[in-house]
């Protein structure tokens, strides 16, 4: 990554498995615009980005690492990660709502649970489904950027489809 001297970012990749050392690069103006690109924005956009409040974005990435382990504190789910869309690391939080979907049960009802025998397998299986998942996570990841923290809050989780597709070959043809 480096700013042309027209203030321009602009993205190199300089090298790749056939050893071909141009493989091409990517210009692309460093302005909130870019941020709300559809359908999705880059996370080294984000990063480089000079902001100072709160933003929400699409980005479509994956979890390079859970950095926690799954908790729940003042009754809501918590789990901490970094994910990567290729272009950069983001660390980031997964909401309450997000990991309430992917085990199947918040909080409050996983103590329910616990106190009944014959809904212990219940909540093991659900748990188990939430690292699994967690593991294969690739996907829109909607996520609130906080530039002050330098991290994100992931909102809402939602697979590519065809209008995603779409959206994003009508980015590429512009």
């Amino acid at each position: 990554l480096f700013r042309s001297p027209t203030g321009r970012l602009i993205v190199l990749s300089i090298s790749s498995p056939l050893g071909n050392s141009d493989v091409g690069h990517i210009v692309l103006n460093n302005t909130n615009e870019d941020l709300d690109n559809t359908p999705f924005t880059y996370i080294s956009l984000l990063l480089a980005n000079a902001m100072d409040t709160v933003k929400t974005v699409q980005i479509k990435g994956f979890i390079v690492t859970l950095t926690g382990s799954l908790t729940n504190t003042n009754g809501i789910w918590c789990i901490k990660a970094t994910i990567s869309d290729g272009t950069a690391y983001l660390n980031v939080d997964f909401s309450d709502e997000v990991l309430t979907k992917l085990i199947g049960f918040s909080v409050p009802e996983m103590k329910m649970l616990k106190k009944d025998a014959q809904h212990r397998e219940r909540l093991s299986a659900g748990l188990q489904k939430c690292q699994r998942e967690l593991t294969d996570l690739c996907c829109l990841m909607t996520a609130t950027f906080n530039p002050c923290a330098a991290k994100a809050t992931i909102i809402c989780l939602q697979d590519v489809n065809t209008e995603v597709m779409i959206n994003l070959k009508k980015r590429l043809n512009n």
